[in-house]
Order: C-alpha cells, then sequence, then structure tokens
C-alpha cells in the first residue's frame, strides 16, 4: 500500500530556512557590492512579505473585499519601503565613487615658455576605479 505524502505548500518552500538565508545573504552579498543584485533580492523579499501578509490575512477569515484592500495597502507601503532602501544604496555607491574619483584624480597644467595662457594646456587624469564619463 502507498503512503499518502503530502506535498508541501508554497508558503512551505517560501520560508523554508534555507530560502530566507539566501534572499538575506542577497542583499549584504558585499558592502561596496553591485546594486542591481541587491536591489533584486531586496523586491524578491518584498513579494514574499507580501504574500506572507495576504497569508495572514486570509487565515483570519476577513471578508474579501477587507481582505483585498489591506493586502493591497500592506503591499503597496512595503513595496514603498523596498524603493527607499534601493534610493539609499544608490546614494551610498554614488558617495563611494565621488570620493574614490575626487581621492585619484590628477590635474596638471602646462605653460608654454611666452606664458600666453591661451596657449596653455591641462592634462586631467583619473587613477581610480570609477570611469568619469563626457560631461
Amino acid at each position: 500500500m502507498a503512503e499518502n505524502k503530502k506535498t508541501p505548500e508554497l508558503k512551505e518552500i517560501l520560508w523554508h530556512p534555507l530560502v530566507l538565508v539566501v534572499l538575506g545573504a542577497g542583499v549584504v552579498w558585499d558592502a561596496p557590492g553591485n546594486i542591481v543584485v541587491r536591489s533584486i533580492f531586496l523586491v524578491a523579499l518584498w513579494i514574499l512579505v507580501s504574500l506572507d501578509i495576504g497569508w495572514l490575512l486570509w487565515r483570519m477569515r476577513w471578508r474579501l473585499h477587507s481582505w483585498a484592500i489591506i493586502v493591497c495597502a500592506a503591499s503597496q507601503l512595503s513595496g514603498m519601503g523596498t524603493m527607499e532602501i534601493m534610493k539609499w544604496l544608490l546614494s551610498e555607491k554614488l558617495e563611494e565613487q565621488q570620493k574614490d574619483v575626487a581621492a585619484k584624480l590628477d590635474a596638471t597644467m602646462f605653460f608654454p615658455a611666452s606664458l600666453n595662457i591661451f596657449q596653455s594646456a591641462t592634462n586631467i587624469k583619473n587613477r581610480g576605479n570609477t570611469a568619469v564619463g563626457k560631461h
């Protein structure tokens, strides 16, 4: 006689501790790290939290329209929080790049023997890791 094994539900798979550890590790992968990767993991965590709020309210057996309103509001609030975290990550990365360029940017002026400033030249070199675009 075959045993009746219960297949795992989506919630059981998503809330497995290993899934949460992987998502958390993706957010804090490395300090200066890739912001795109961090943002993807943050969005995945946002979706997971939104689903959990929905499941929580569904178990409470609220009426359908009340449940839908609260899930939408909670999901949007947590999404806005996720976007603020992404904005903060981008500003941190920008600040890091600005410091790198400011610390390693070299400018050299060349003056001709005639001391005519219109014939002078400037040489600017970026010795840092951050590329500087044309402006």
